[in-house]
């Protein structure tokens, strides 16, 4: 079980990772990073992978193609009708000349496809190097291209030499690869790789880092959200299973908690993370509730969400899953008097799970004395006051914050004023 909605994968952190030529690596890709990674095995050999690909410093920028060859050459090895692809004898050649045109024209796009692939990857790949899985997955796809020899018949095309006997041969090997399902493998690994590579130049560009996966606390360095512009990094070190975030309104409490959640979820996709270093323990579940909402389908008021959802999670914890939980705000569709009480409840009940870690903002000042008397890691996010107005820091600190700049606000902008 995992909830991740409110750190807007599929539209906002696909997209900054997306370098991919066709629309088939385009949907692969996406699927990769809406499924976090099953065990701590899984998670070091996909990191495995991309360290691979990361090494090899010319393929990142020289693997280029046109959609267009792709989208012909997808359709033609896959879809174009056995009848025309069927061996043919010289006659049919010669007189069924629109038949022959046809052949020659997707032959020759196919060609030229196959050799720039080819050079690309041959030229710039060093596969020895490379994960078994990795290795055998590159392999395939250099070995089916070799078998077109895209080279020899590239050459005979620039020389008008591309006739009958080369169709011919390539037609029985097209209708060859085709029934033994080479070919369609070929594109499922050519757009795996593909995958792989778009990530390698994203991971480049936004100077991501792996981290280390594995029963340790969780610890950044130098974090920070990858779509806030010059963000303000921070560094975090979480020791107990507990930990409450307080800060003003503004202050950043809320993009704070979406870049720790995005560090621990990429960190389960294999990826590197937006952060200089860390560690991060491995959770069977992750559940972020960041932004506030109804239920309407469901009928559910909000409140009704929060308390459903914290069922989820703790059910599952209770089972003995080890889960990472975000709430922001927790108990704030309830009035203050019920959601100090209950508050107090779930913050001693969730340090039974020490397995998991929960991470909640709030609002609730008196939840203050709650740190005294147990375990728990207390951050605030940093804010002063200059000239009346507040100045936001947006680094984190131990302890509590009881900052209020409501007020500030509301008279700064001038409606205590106007209702006197």
């Amino acid at each position: 079980m995992h909830n991740i909605q409110d750190l807007f994968i599929a539209n906002d952190i696909v997209p900054i990772f997306d370098y991919t030529l066709n629309d088939d690596a385009k949907v692969l890709l996406k699927k990769i990073m809406l499924s976090p990674l099953s065990s701590v095995e899984d998670i070091i050999n996909r990191q495995s992978y991309l360290k691979a690909i990361l090494l090899q410093d010319n393929l990142i920028e020289a693997y280029h193609y046109r959609k267009v060859d792709y989208l012909e050459a997808q359709r033609f090895l896959i879809h174009f009708s056995e009848e025309e692809v069927k061996k043919i004898d010289y006659l049919t050649y010669f007189f069924q000349k629109k038949r022959s045109d046809t052949l020659f024209g997707l032959y020759s796009q196919l060609i030229y496809f196959f050799k720039d692939l080819e050079d690309a990857i041959k030229r710039n790949v060093t596969i020895a190097t490379f994960p078994k899985d990795l290795k055998t997955d590159v392999q395939f796809i250099v070995d089916y291209l070799h078998d077109f020899n895209p080279a020899t018949y590239k050459k005979q095309i620039a020389k008008g030499k591309f006739g009958f006997r080369s169709i011919q041969r390539l037609n029985e090997l097209v209708l060859e690869k085709r029934r033994n399902g080479d070919t369609l493998l070929f594109f499922n690994k050519l757009n795996l790789f593909e995958v792989y590579i778009s990530l390698a130049k994203a991971i480049r560009k936004l100077e991501l880092n792996f981290v280390e996966i594995g029963d340790s606390d969780l610890t950044l360095s130098q974090m920070y959200h990858p779509l806030v512009h010059n963000a303000v990094k921070n560094d975090l070190s979480i020791s107990n299973n507990v930990v409450l975030l307080t800060g003003a309104n503004m202050s950043g409490k809320s993009t704070l908690l979406k870049t720790i959640g995005l560090c621990v979820y990429l960190a389960h996709l294999g990826f590197p993370i937006p952060a200089m270093s860390g560690t991060i323990p491995f959770y069977n579940h992750i559940f972020i509730q960041i932004n506030h909402s109804d239920d309407l389908k469901n009928g559910y008021s909000h409140f009704m969400n929060e308390i459903v959802n914290l069922k989820t999670v703790v059910t599952e914890a209770d089972n003995g899953q080890r889960c990472f939980a975000v709430f922001d705000e927790l108990f704030k569709g309830t009035n203050y008097e019920d959601a100090l009480a209950i508050s107090k409840i779930t913050i001693k009940g969730l340090q039974r799970f020490q397995n998991s870690l929960f991470f909640i903002s709030t609002h609730l000042n008196e939840l203050q004395l709650e740190i005294e008397k147990q375990s728990i890691d207390a951050l605030f996010v940093d804010c002063s006051i200059e000239n009346e107005l507040p100045i936001f820091s947006y680094k984190i600190k131990k302890g509590w914050s009881d900052l209020k700049i409501g007020q500030l606000l509301f008279k700064k902008v001038g409606l205590g004023q106007l209702f006197e």
